[in-house]
């Protein structure tokens, strides 16, 4: 869970002002959960089935700053597959920092893919942006409230599809978080393992760190924006000067 407030972002801004000018940067990494055994990724089964998500489920992401076709204002892009045996996830719950909402994502490029690469689903309108709990609709079996992104894809999932992959392009730097998801069928379900413990301050890097995923991040509040622009406009300054020497 990310909790942040005012002076916090105030201390923080030097590292966002690196995160949201930084150099090219690509972060891979995987959880899974193969044969009830938990390598970083949880699932479960509510009707327990021949190879359902307990017998084999495997998250990977993508986070990439690097990538062709960026949308313009939105320079990271985002990626989670999910592979299972049976059921693939149409219902996604990501976690965001606080105050992010549809003005840092391209909702246009919010897309999910099956393990063809068809498109199956881009209806952004069931995309909404919040706290969400075990009460919400859709997440019966969430495992503890959180702020962030859920996207209640039409349809569910069938035994037909064994990989999801969902798409996106952001204007947030990530950070460690958690991403949940369940299949809107037969309730099968998987989150990351850290979900319940401390999300780690740790930057962005490749791999996982204490079974979190990157996800989009700190959404400065206005006193930070205009810091950073300060921060940047003086060192175009100083670089200036310095040609002049």
């Amino acid at each position: 869970m990310r909790t942040a407030t005012g002076l916090a972002y105030l201390f923080a801004a030097p590292l966002m002002l690196a995160a949201y000018t930084a150099n090219a940067a690509e972060y891979n990494g995987t959880l899974s959960y193969v044969n009830l055994v938990s390598s970083g990724f949880y699932a479960e089964n509510d009707h327990p089935q021949e190879n359902g998500w307990e017998d084999s489920s495997v998250l990977t992401w993508l986070v990439s700053n690097e990538e062709a076709g960026a949308p313009s204002g939105y320079t990271w892009f985002y990626s989670y597959k999910i592979t299972v045996a049976d059921f693939a996830p149409v219902r996604w719950m990501i976690e965001t920092g606080s105050g992010f909402n549809s003005s840092n994502i391209d909702l246009s490029s919010v897309k999910i893919y099956d393990s063809s690469s068809n498109l199956v689903a881009y209806d952004t309108a069931n995309i909404s942006f919040g706290n969400f709990s075990s009460s919400t609709t859709g997440l019966s079996s969430f495992p503890e409230e959180r702020y962030g992104m859920f996207w209640a894809a039409t349809g569910s999932g069938g035994n037909d599809s064994h990989e999801t992959t969902l798409t996106f392009w952001s204007n947030v730097a990530p950070e460690w978080g958690d991403l949940y998801a369940n299949c809107g069928g037969n309730g099968n379900r998987g989150w990351n393992s850290g979900f319940l413990t401390s999300t780690p301050l740790d930057a962005a890097a490749s791999g996982s760190i204490q079974n979190h995923v990157l996800t989009p991040g700190t959404v400065p509040e206005p006193a930070s924006v205009l810091l950073i622009a300060l921060t940047g406009a003086c060192g175009a300054i100083i670089r200036q000067r310095k040609r002049k020497i």
